[in-house]
């Protein structure tokens, strides 16, 4: 028991700090420092244990794997509350500072939700591939026996066993007919 108290100071510690660095959070009275600190720690340890057990992991601090998951969460929600760290972003200790979430529920919180700047080039990047117009290649290969129009796309598709030929089906571009062809 001992040394599971140990671990969890240490991590208290370690979230004590990076609240400190804080400019709001430091501004904060101590004892709302000290539950905030105290909760966010309880939330990685409960979230930990969760998790280990669904993965029918042992959940003590003798467990490699469990002392694993517990320190990559804490580690996790430190950098992001550290405005020193290589991430620099107080987004998420300016929620915490503004009560936006609860400390206890952040475990909850995507990457997304916790720090926005890091995930937004991300998500430009999506906007942007997901708003272009391609064109839709095509071949003459195949003639459309409803309107006679020789522009097609074409896809394979295994419709039986793996040792029968393929079909392709084919879409033909003016009118929308599709059918397949076999052994293609």
């Amino acid at each position: 028991m001992a040394t599971a108290d140990y671990a969890r100071r240490q991590m208290r510690q370690v979230f004590d700090r990076a609240i400190l660095a804080h400019p709001r959070l430091s501004q904060l009275p101590e004892y709302v420092r000290y539950n905030i600190s105290r909760d966010l720690e309880t939330s990685c340890h409960n979230s930990a244990v969760r998790e280990c057990i669904d993965w029918h992991i042992e959940c003590t601090y003798g467990s490699p794997a469990f002392i694993s998951r517990y320190s990559s969460l804490c580690d996790r929600y430190a950098r992001n509350l550290d405005v020193t760290s290589s991430l620099e972003s107080d987004e998420l200790g300016n929620m915490l500072a503004t009560d936006a979430f609860l400390p206890s529920r952040i475990t909850e919180l995507s990457s997304r939700d916790i720090n926005p700047l890091s995930t937004q080039s991300d998500y430009e990047e999506i906007r942007i591939r997901s708003e272009q117009k391609t064109e839709k290649k095509f071949t003459k290969r195949y003639k459309c026996h409803a309107c006679g129009a020789n522009r097609a796309t074409y896809e394979e598709v295994q419709r039986s066993a793996i040792d029968e030929a393929s079909h392709n089906r084919i879409c033909c571009l003016e009118c929308g007919n599709v059918w397949l062809k076999t052994g293609v």
